[in-house]
This record gives C-alpha cells, sequence and structure tokens, in this order.
C-alpha cells in the first residue's frame, strides 16, 4: 500500500482548525463522532500534523476498531492516527473503503506489537498488497459503495423510527387500558413489605394445614400462563 498514498506527520499551519483524535473517530463507520468537524482549535505544540482534504485517517492503536476517516477538509490528526495523502492516481474515496475493509484491518491487527494496547505503524501496515484498480473503476467502486451505504443508512433510520413509534404506542395503549401511571400515586416495593407474605421453603404444606375460610395460600400449581386459577386453590 505505501506506493497508493504516503504518511503525512508534519504540522506546518498554525491557523485554528478542528483537532481529530482517536477518540471522536466511530468504528467501521468512517464517520465523526459529535460535532468535532465544526470545533476550530490552535494546534498543539508537538503531536498532531496536518490533515489535508482527501486524506485518510487510521487509527493504528487497537486497529481491530476499524478507525479509518476520509477527512473533507483541512484539520490537524493526532499521532494516534495515521495519516495517509493518496497518490495522484488514487482516489481517496476508494482508498478510505479500503482501509474500512476486512482484510486490511485483519493486517494491521497482525502487524500490531503490544497486547494491552496494540499498535500497527505504516512501515508495518504499508507492505499489505493490494489490487489497484484503475482511477475511473476506483470512482466507480467508491461512488457504488457510497449510495448502497446511503441505502443502509436510511433503512437504519427508518427501522429506528418505527421502534420508536411502536414503543409510543404500547405506552399509549397501556394508558387507555390502566390509565395513566403518571399521574398516580407510587409507593417502593420496601413499603409493600409487610403486605407479602412468603411460604416455607423447600417444603410443602400438609393438607390437614389448609382451612376453609382464611386468607388462600397460593402454590405454584395455582398459576396456569401467567395468572392465578382460583378455582384450583
Amino acid at each position: 500500500m505505501k506506493r497508493l498514498a504516503v504518511l503525512s506527520v508534519e504540522r506546518r499551519r498554525s491557523a485554528p482548525a478542528p483537532v481529530l483524535t482517536l477518540d471522536v473517530v466511530e468504528s467501521g463507520t468512517g464517520r465523526v463522532i459529535g460535532d468535532s468537524w465544526n470545533d476550530p482549535r490552535e494546534p498543539p505544540e508537538a503531536g498532531v500534523a496536518d490533515v489535508e482534504p482527501g486524506d485518510v485517517l487510521f487509527g493504528k492503536l487497537r486497529p481491530y476498531l476499524g478507525k479509518v476517516l476520509r477527512a473533507h477538509a483541512t484539520a490537524y490528526a493526532s499521532t494516534e492516527l495515521l495519516c495517509l495523502r493518496p497518490q495522484h492516481e488514487v482516489n481517496s474515496k476508494w482508498l478510505a473503503y479500503c482501509m474500512l475493509s476486512g482484510p486490511v484491518i485483519d493486517w494491521a491487527v497482525a502487524t500490531s506489537e503490544g497486547t494491552k494496547m496494540p499498535r500497527t505503524s505504516w512501515d508495518r501496515l504499508g507492505t499489505f498488497s493490494l489490487l489497484t484498480p484503475a482511477p475511473r473503476q476506483q470512482r466507480a467502486i467508491a461512488d457504488f459503495l457510497d449510495a448502497e451505504t446511503g441505502r443502509i443508512d436510511a433503512l437504519i433510520a427508518k427501522k429506528r423510527q418505527l421502534r420508536l413509534s411502536l414503543e409510543e404506542w404500547e405506552q399509549g395503549a397501556m394508558i387507555d387500558a390502566v390509565g395513566d401511571w403518571r399521574l398516580v400515586r407510587t409507593v417502593s416495593l420496601r413499603q409493600l413489605q409487610t403486605l407479602v407474605v412468603t411460604g416455607p421453603f423447600g417444603t410443602q404444606l400438609a393438607a390437614a394445614e389448609y382451612t376453609s375460610g382464611h386468607v388462600p395460600v397460593v402454590n405454584p400449581v395455582h398459576i396456569q400462563r401467567g395468572r392465578i386459577a382460583p378455582r384450583r386453590m
């Protein structure tokens, strides 16, 4: 992969710009968490590299998390992220999808050092062999994956909305059936403990211990399909 991109490690700019760290990159999605792109900051004196539009950032720390991001604007990247600048004939979107792919992630994990906080490096990761289509095909692949990803995201959003609607309907149905519990004075289970009596554990009451005209005794045999069967008591 070293022929596809070069590693950017220098900081030449000093103007405020978003500072991208490993924590703000989602795992496996290629997205940023929150509003980090709209949060320009003064760059630290050290520990960051200039990011240009089209650069691909790859999380080298715990690479199994699959934290990859394609930059759409200038920014700064912390040293936890490999800042890869695609070569002239390499489509940056295509490269980002490649870095998110299973084989590349697996290779990054295989080339990592350390057990608690494993990390890879561009020297090791860059030795991965990758078939490189022509630039036109790269764009076609990236456009296709963009469209499919957008379609899947729309389906996920629709499913989430349906689930929320179902929860609202269930709550409304419960209120219609038993009233709005939020308007009823409630008590804690601790306040009810004197009203609840349990029988002996591990044994059964003898037939002679049952009498009529007193408080009913409920045994497991009296519970059928989630209800107490009074005729059997």
